[in-house]
Order: C-alpha cells, then sequence, then structure tokens
C-alpha cells in the first residue's frame, strides 16, 4: 500500500535491542525501541489495509460478475463508511481498488468517521438529501413498541468463498 519497512522508505526494520552492547547509552536503546515500535505498527497497518483491500476486490469481482451473469445493473461507486473510513491508509488502497474497477470511492468527511451515532445521522441526510425517506406517522397511530426489521439481510452463502473447511463448518451448523 504505503510505503515503509519493508520497502526500505519507511521506519528502520526493528534490529533489536541486545546488538546494543554493554556501553550502549540509554537514549540510543530507546530511539531503537521506538523506531522498531513504529515499524511493526506500520506493519501490521500495511498487512491490515492490504487484506481489506484483497477482500474488497474479491467482492467487487463477483458484483461485477453477478450483475453481467444476472442482468443486474452494474455498480456505481464504493463506499467506504464508519471508523474504517478514517484511516488515510484504507481510504487510499480502496481509492485505488476503486479506479481499477472505474468506479469512485465515497468517504464520508474524516470527522463524521469516529462515532457510530454521527454515521447513522450522516447516512440520514444522505437519504433524505436523495430523497429516500417516508414521513412520519401521526402520534396516535405510533405504537409503543418497535419492531426490528433487518434491512440488509446477508444473504445466502456465497459458494466462492467456500473451502473445505468451510463447507465442513457449514454441514455442522445447518
Amino acid at each position: 500500500m504505503g510505503e515503509g519497512p519493508a520497502d526500505g522508505q519507511g521506519p528502520e526494520g526493528c534490529i533489536g535491542l541486545q546488538g546494543q552492547g554493554q556501553g550502549a547509552p540509554q537514549m540510543e536503546a530507546e530511539e531503537e525501541f521506538e523506531r522498531c515500535k513504529a515499524g511493526i505498527a506500520w506493519i501490521f497497518q500495511d498487512t491490515c489495509v492490504r487484506f481489506l483491500v484483497e477482500r474488497a476486490e474479491r467482492a467487487l469481482q463477483r458484483c461485477k460478475e453477478d450483475a453481467q451473469q444476472l442482468g443486474q445493473p452494474p455498480l456505481t461507486c464504493l463506499v467506504v463508511a464508519g471508523g474504517v473510513a478514517a484511516n488515510k491508509a484504507v481510504r487510499q488502497g480502496l481509492t485505488d481498488l476503486a479506479a481499477k474497477f472505474g468506479l469512485p470511492c465515497i468517504c464520508p468527511p474524516v470527522k463524521y468517521c469516529t462515532d457510530n451515532g454521527i454515521m447513522v445521522a450522516w447516512t440520514g441526510v444522505e437519504r433524505l438529501r436523495l430523497g429516500l425517506h417516508r414521513p412520519p406517522p401521526p402520534l396516535d397511530m405510533v405504537d409503543k413498541t418497535v419492531e426490528v426489521l433487518p434491512r440488509w439481510p446477508l444473504g445466502t452463502i456465497d459458494a466462492r468463498g467456500l473451502n473445505k473447511q468451510s463447507e465442513k463448518f457449514l454441514k455442522l451448523v445447518q
């Protein structure tokens, strides 16, 4: 994804503190430790972003295939939301991926990506802007209970994502 220890551009790799020897000043050891922590954090983030991009690429490819085979409308964008959308490396990786598929990548402003309540409100704003709303019912018709209905069911499991282990597990739980 970005540049970092793996390609020699970011924090130096972790060489270990035992190589410092008896006479190394404490400050040098602490600086080396900080570089080591930064390198580990960078490698962890890079691995997570690569994994996320790989999964998203697989999903986009399957959506594209399904749209062609089933006559469904093609995808028009890739939306990235929630706390993960606040991460610059994630945004860049998924923006690059979306471009590979000829799609725009849409992310809310970062200031709205850190709190789930704000994300729900942002979704409401976008739906309102697009005219995807219904007026509330009159107060005398409001029930005192709340019925929870899933809006985005997961649906059936796509066999293209199964391997032998997951097939065995599915047989056990069905």
